[in-house]
Order: C-alpha cells, then sequence, then structure tokens
C-alpha cells in the first residue's frame, strides 16, 4: 500500500529586515492571489550640491495574481479614449476602473470632482550606466529622483515647472551634484517621457452609488506619484471590493459595495493627500523652511 505523500504548503518569503530592524515585507493573503507589501528603503533626501538634507519613507507593493479556475468575475464598463472627455450611462453591476479620466465617476458624480494640474511637469528615463547614487535632490521649484531599476541601468525622474522642454531640463539641473548631469546628458531625449502632474480633486464624497456601481483606483483616487502608492492603493481596492462582495454574494451587493467604502475610500484619500503635500514640499519655489524642516527628520 503506497503512503499518500503529504502536500507542501506553499512558500512563504520571510520579510526581510531593515537596518533599522523593522520588517521590510508583509505577504498580504486576497481572494485573487497574493499581494506583497513592502516596505522600501527610506528615500535619502539630498541638496543640489550633494550634501545630505535627510531622509523620508519609500514603499513599494508588488503583486502575484493567483486566477482560481470558476472565481473571475466580470468586469463591465464604458470604453474611453486617452485625453478626450467621455459620456457614459451606467447600467447593469459596473466596477469603474477607468483611471483618471473615468467616464463612470463623471456618470455617478458628474463634475463635482475631476482632474486637477499641479503647475508640474515630470520627465522620466532609463540611463544606460549604473550611478551607485539613489535618492531624490530637492532644490528651488524642482528635484530628482535616481533609483536602481536592474544591472547595468538606472532609473530617473525629474519635476519642474510645467512647460519645461528637453532642452530646459538639462539646463535647469546643471550644476547639481554628480550623476544628474551626466544623466541627462548622456541619455537620449527621445526615449524620455514627460507628462503634467495631475491630481483627482475635491476628493469625492463616495466611491460608489451604494446600489450596483463602484469605483477603485485611479477613478476614485487619482494621486501624485511621490509615495510610490497609485497602483498599490488600487491593489488594496480590488482585494477589499473582492472580499466583500464574497462575505455577502449578490443579494447582498449593496450593502458589500457600501462596506468597501467605508473600508477603502478614507484610507486612500489620505495617502493621496500625503503624495500631493509631498509633491508641493519638494517642488517649493521659496525652499528655506522646507529644508531647515527636513533638517530636524531623524537621519
Amino acid at each position: 500500500m503506497r503512503r499518500a505523500r503529504r502536500r507542501r504548503p506553499s512558500p512563504v518569503r520571510r520579510p526581510r529586515r531593515g537596518r533599522d530592524g523593522s520588517s521590510r515585507g508583509l505577504l498580504v493573503q486576497v481572494g485573487a492571489g497574493t499581494v506583497q507589501h513592502v516596505p522600501g528603503e527610506r528615500v535619502q533626501i539630498v541638496q543640489p550640491c550633494g550634501g545630505q538634507r535627510g531622509r523620508r519613507p519609500g514603499e513599494e507593493v508588488s503583486e502575484r495574481a493567483v486566477q482560481r479556475e470558476g472565481e473571475g468575475a466580470g468586469v463591465r464598463g464604458p470604453g474611453r479614449q486617452p485625453g478626450r472627455a467621455q459620456q457614459a450611462s451606467v447600467r447593469g453591476e459596473v466596477v469603474g476602473a477607468d483611471g483618471i479620466h473615468s467616464a463612470v465617476r463623471t456618470a455617478l458624480f458628474g463634475s463635482r470632482s475631476g482632474v486637477r494640474t499641479l503647475g508640474t511637469t515630470v520627465w522620466i528615463g532609463i540611463a544606460d550606466f549604473e550611478t551607485g547614487v539613489h535618492g531624490e535632490t530637492w532644490g528651488d521649484g524642482r528635484f530628482f529622483g535616481i533609483t536602481p531599476v536592474e544591472p547595468g541601468r538606472t532609473n530617473w525622474y525629474a519635476t519642474v515647472p510645467a512647460g519645461t522642454t528637453a532642452d530646459g531640463l538639462r539646463a535647469a539641473f546643471d550644476g547639481w551634484h554628480d550623476p544628474i548631469p551626466r544623466i541627462l546628458a548622456e541619455t537620449d531625449p527621445a526615449g524620455w517621457i514627460r507628462y503634467e502632474m495631475r491630481h483627482l480633486h475635491p476628493a469625492l464624497p463616495s466611491c460608489t452609488d451604494g446600489r450596483r456601481t463602484v469605483l477603485v483606483g485611479d477613478a476614485a483616487h487619482a494621486m501624485t506619484p511621490n509615495l510610490g502608492q497609485g497602483a498599490c492603493t488600487a491593489l488594496l481596492d480590488a482585494e477589499a471590493l473582492g472580499r466583500a462582495v464574497a462575505a455577502r454574494g449578490r443579494a447582498g451587493l449593496p450593502a458589500a459595495l457600501r462596506a468597501y467604502d467605508r473600508e477603502r475610500r478614507r484610507s486612500a484619500q489620505r495617502v493621496a493627500f500625503g503624495s500631493r503635500t509631498l509633491h508641493r514640499f519638494g517642488s517649493a519655489r521659496r525652499p528655506a523652511l522646507r529644508d531647515a524642516l527636513v533638517g530636524l527628520l531623524p537621519g
């Protein structure tokens, strides 16, 4: 008689510990897979000359989706074309996951909350060399960030006043500490990506009509990228919505949508507010007070 082999549990990587001893990883089991929540290293903030100002928290979330057979939920909603205003009528059960220019949001709430610009432009790119230096450099009305991406390459991003061209970008950071001018000089502007900094404002009074329609992700709380939490909050929205619906079933859909709204809306809106505040802090035009406050942060 053959002995049945004991099934091994799926391996779960233990959270890594940071240099300060704090946990740097947390695995959260969700209905559609596993979300890995990774509080990252604190981001170093330096002056244009290279002197250190302080550190701020950094964070990212990665997701490993494991779709279970027979458990997929259909999502229906109107399509949209990027950059164009959309109109939609909401019928049936709809999950509005259609981004910052959400047609579903407009159908539910009209123009009470909409896309707002912050008067800044973001340029991002990848340098084909490693710098060995990572963090953010804050100056007068602009800042520059450097992050690792893969061996032999470096990801960079720069926030400058709106309307700044590629040539103007190089001029804006001329004289800043190495490797910032070198990164801009040795990367081809044809590969750079430019977009206007935008967010959703004012905050929505609800993410659902309380009956059959609900908003998630950027449609509900589009935010600036300064905390790196846009996609993270969308994943948390999806997990909370799936859990609420699974617990109450189709007959309890209105109650499920209200429960989701109670759990996620204010939390996500606080993150959006924090990210927007950090953006304004980093791009301040009169940085003396800001620099003094940053100098008081723990290193």
